[in-house]
């Protein structure tokens, strides 16, 4: 591929393809595209650096690839959440991967958990990356989320241009 084909312009996203009833079924090639978009994960951390607390949970975290940049903020403890088949390969990554914040991963949504966590220690950060878009009751999915959050927490919603 010549150098030159470099500077033209490209689709960042393939087209997703969503089950909306069930957010388990995950048939979207978008995160197999961004796994090599590391400047644009990184850029993305360093504009949320700023608010990121000690107990963070990322909703939607896939396979790992923004999850891996949140581990080296080195937060007290960080909560994974994956709702889909993606799950296995969030875990495999995350076993193979050294850190002294103390990971949880949850195979689930974040409804589904908002009430254990907020029973078992109050997350002070809740990060969305390029998730909410996905979640169909997205007003119910936030309202969960702030009612999940500790006294002062953030919640932090990154989404793609126009959605």
């Amino acid at each position: 591929m010549p150098f030159r084909s470099w500077l033209q312009p490209r689709p960042l996203f393939w087209v997703t393809q969503l089950v909306m009833s069930d957010p388990r079924i995950y048939q979207g090639k978008d995160l197999e595209a961004m796994s090599f978009a590391v400047n644009y994960h990184r850029w993305i951390l360093r504009e949320i650096r700023p608010f990121l607390g000690e107990h963070v949970v990322e909703v939607g975290a896939g396979t790992g690839n923004f999850s891996e940049l949140l581990l080296r903020e080195q937060p007290e403890t960080i909560t994974l959440l994956e709702p889909s088949g993606m799950f296995d390969q969030l875990q495999k990554r995350m076993a193979a991967t050294e850190s002294r914040t103390r990971v949880e991963l949850r195979n689930a949504t974040f409804r589904e958990v908002s009430r254990s966590l907020a029973v078992d220690a109050r997350p002070d950060t809740i990060v969305y990356v390029n998730v909410l878009e996905h979640i169909e009751d997205d007003q119910g999915e936030l309202l969960a989320a702030f009612d999940s959050l500790s006294s002062g927490g953030r919640c932090i919603v990154f989404v793609p241009a126009f959605q």
